[in-house]
């Protein structure tokens, strides 16, 4: 039995803790705060506790395989929700569209709202949407980190396979070249920002996303995201884990190439192997400098975001996700990439819990209505707070999701994010997808020259989000087996 050293217990932590223990290893997680989630946080007020991260699940199968593994069901822990429409957008001119979970009535809502020719594009855009997910995945999600060796040792007939991907192109000019509808096109560009990127830099593979998410499924949790934080920490603790809520992590011991253990609370504990759950500048510039030939440092942040709770009441017009683009969305991702400030105009995002999630708002009826504008990570530049802030509830009044006398009872700025998490610079998902190579450039699972040292966080292989985070502790936790095998 090998003792494993989990650093985090965010979505990545979690899942190679639950890995590692069904294997029958000894593992120890040690978290900086005080509970478990990362990124996937909540906060209470007034006794209502919400969600203060992510708000759909995607690929639930991930979790449900987490668990089988283990010998348990997701279904006795969560139950999934879909709350109909699943997103509500909104655009500058008044034109207002409803996407739903099954595509042909998502089809037919674009048909009524932007009519027949748009429906059209849409369908056959949602094809080609699902071929590249069937492609890619194997490759570049399910997979270990794809390298050009990996790829190359597929043949000739993958190689042909994987022409279908569109990576020598971007999301942006093939939605130019497919989509003439202009709100069509936005609603499709969007989900370049599910990973934090630039629809005009990221290559049209992540096309896929919006298969993933309409045509695969989006998810509510009942109760909330937390309440899947919630059932991973007790799978785990089920299964032997250990946890140490409130121990920072200082320093990774490396001797001879080879990871040995880890400082918490001025003591070394020794370690066979360790697991980081965080971002990968972190364990390059603090914890463990050594790994820096394994980590670039060309990499582009990808954007981070000012989240606002407003407590409001219930409000039948809103959907469970709701979206409020301007009049101009390339205009955002100019902002936020080219000038590097906060978009002038942002898109505002909101999610009522108590739709989405069937979660529970306050006694007195009101809802903590979750608000989120996408802006630069910290290392590209500060934003004006109370600027954003004011324009983000301007056009959520204007909309119709808050009204004036509404009050604000929690918000985070990019800086705050970037404090709570070193190493991210206040970015959402790792690093931006920019460019044709950019999964071979993103960490790998296994760090390179350190035996014993591995990485699972959505800076590494696969990439942000909750479902490619715990596909992240996954694969971390194959490498781990692969080197020191299973104690069963």
């Amino acid at each position: 039995m090998a003792r494993i050293a989990v650093i985090g217990s965010g979505m990545g932590g979690l899942s190679a803790a639950i890995s590692l223990a069904a294997k029958g290893h000894s593992v120890d997680v040690f978290e900086a705060a005080n509970g478990p989630g990362g990124k996937a946080g909540t906060h209470t007020v007034d006794g209502c506790t919400f969600d203060t991260g992510p708000s759909v699940l995607t690929l639930p199968h991930v979790a449900e395989s987490l668990f089988s593994d283990a010998g348990q069901n997701l279904s006795d822990s969560i139950e999934l929700i879909q709350a109909s429409p699943a997103f509500r957008y909104s655009y500058a001119d008044g034109t207002r569209l409803d996407v739903h979970h099954n595509l042909s009535q998502t089809a037919e809502s674009i048909g009524c709202s932007l009519g027949v020719d748009a429906q059209k594009e849409f369908e056959k855009f949602m094809v080609k949407a699902e071929q590249i997910w069937e492609t890619a995945a194997p490759n570049f999600v399910y997979g270990d980190a794809p390298s050009l060796w990996s790829v190359f040792k597929l043949g000739p007939a993958k190689w042909w396979d994987l022409n279908k991907i569109n990576g020598l192109q971007t999301m942006w000019s093939t939605l130019q070249k497919d989509i003439s509808s202009p709100h069509l096109r936005d609603l499709l560009a969007r989900y370049s920002t599910y990973n934090g990127s630039d629809p005009r830099q990221a290559p049209a593979t992540l096309h896929c996303i919006a298969h993933v998410e309409m045509g695969m499924g989006g998810f509510g949790v009942k109760g909330g995201i937390q309440r899947l934080v919630i059932a991973l920490h007790n799978l785990a603790t089920n299964l032997g884990v250990q946890f140490h809520f409130n121990n920072p992590v200082k320093r990774i011991r490396i001797e001879q190439r080879r990871c040995t253990g880890l400082l918490v609370n001025g003591e070394w504990i020794g370690a066979d192997a360790v697991v980081v759950n965080a971002d990968a500048e972190l364990l390059r510039d603090t914890l463990a400098p050594e790994s820096a030939p394994s980590i670039p440092k060309t990499l582009t942040p990808s954007m981070s975001g000012y989240n606002l709770v407003v407590r409001t009441k219930a409000n039948t017009e809103r959907a469970g996700h709701n979206v409020h683009f301007p009049k101009t969305y390339l205009n955002e991702f100019r902002d936020i990439f080219d000038e590097k400030k906060a978009p002038e105009e942002p898109t505002v995002y909101a999610c009522d819990p108590t739709i989405a999630h069937a979660a529970e708002g306050w006694s007195d009826g009101t809802v903590p209505l979750f608000l989120m504008a996408n802006v630069p990570p910290t290392s590209m530049g500060e934003i004006n707070v109370a600027t954003l802030r004011s324009e983000i509830l301007k056009r959520a009044e204007a909309i119709g999701w808050i009204s004036a006398s509404d009050s604000v009872v929690w918000e985070r700025t990019p800086t705050e994010l970037a404090q709570r998490f070193p190493g991210s610079h206040g970015s959402l998902y790792g690093s931006a997808s920019h460019g044709i190579d950019a999964a071979f450039r993103r960490p790998a699972n296994e760090v390179r020259g350190i035996k014993g040292l591995f990485l699972a966080s959505g800076s590494a292989h696969p990439g942000g989000g909750v479902p490619l985070a715990m596909l992240s502790g996954m694969a971390a936790s194959r490498r781990v087996i692969h080197h020191i095998g299973s104690a069963q």
